[in-house]
């Protein structure tokens, strides 16, 4: 199993056999719950837990096994290095950051809401966020805004020959030549899918696999306008 940054509730196992890979929430780790919900009963066991306890993270580690033969064990152990949170954001992360703080590429999990809370995320395009309620709950979006980093979007339409840019070309002088090829506003999304008597709600940005025809349109965010749209 593994630890996700940006996914730092649920626990992720971790399977892998040749090319095929597959990373799946398994379920919370113990430092998300109460000692008397561990489920756990033999004092030995409770105890064992306790001693994986580090710091503010709690049990939150890597747990990755390798099996095989002639592997790069090198190779492997700087891969897996280079995917780790730098010092500094270690520094500056937080166990209960939001959903979509950091970029992954796996498919959103479904969180659960089974009693009130406030709750957020952050969305990207083409990502979804999903939760479902239990019976009886009632969610309320209050706002949403759009965050955009000019300095993410490149210009490199005179790049595409394989050849350097030129010192000149690499200087930006303003803002809006960044904006050049970006998208000019983004679609929030909500799709509600009820199946066996329970809700499932996603929110995706535009271009999310959620069809037209069961969505509904939240909102439209533009960049450069320092907006911000409430919604109830």
């Amino acid at each position: 199993f593994c630890w996700i940054a940006g996914r730092d509730s649920i626990m992720t196992g971790w399977a892998h056999s040749g090319r095929i890979l597959m990373l799946n929430p398994m379920t919370p780790w113990y430092a998300m719950m109460p000692e008397d919900e561990w489920d756990v009963e033999d004092d030995d066991d409770i105890e064992n837990i306790r001693n994986k306890f580090h710091g503010k993270y709690g049990d939150r580690r890597q747990e990755i096994v390798f099996i095989g033969i002639s592997l790069k064990k090198e190779y492997i152990i700087s891969s897996l290095d280079s995917c780790l949170l730098d010092e500094s954001e270690m520094l500056h992360h937080s166990s209960e950051c939001p959903q979509g703080l950091y970029y992954d590429p796996l498919p959103a999990w479904t969180e659960s809401l089974d009693e009130p809370q406030v709750f957020r995320a952050i969305l990207r395009p083409n990502q979804a966020y999903k939760f479902e309620l239990e019976e009886g709950m009632q969610v309320t979006l209050s706002n949403c805004a759009l965050t955009f980093n000019p300095s993410m979007v490149l210009c490199s339409s005179n790049h595409g020959n394989g050849s350097a840019p030129h010192e000149e070309e690499e200087e930006v002088e303003s803002q809006e030549s960044l904006l050049t090829g970006a998208p000019t506003a983004f679609r929030l999304w909500l799709h509600k899918q009820t199946t066996d008597d329970e809700e499932n709600w996603t929110t995706a940005g535009e271009g999310g696999n959620i069809p037209n025809s069961c969505a509904s349109l939240l909102s439209t965010l533009r960049f450069g306008t320092c907006e911000q749209h409430g919604m109830s």
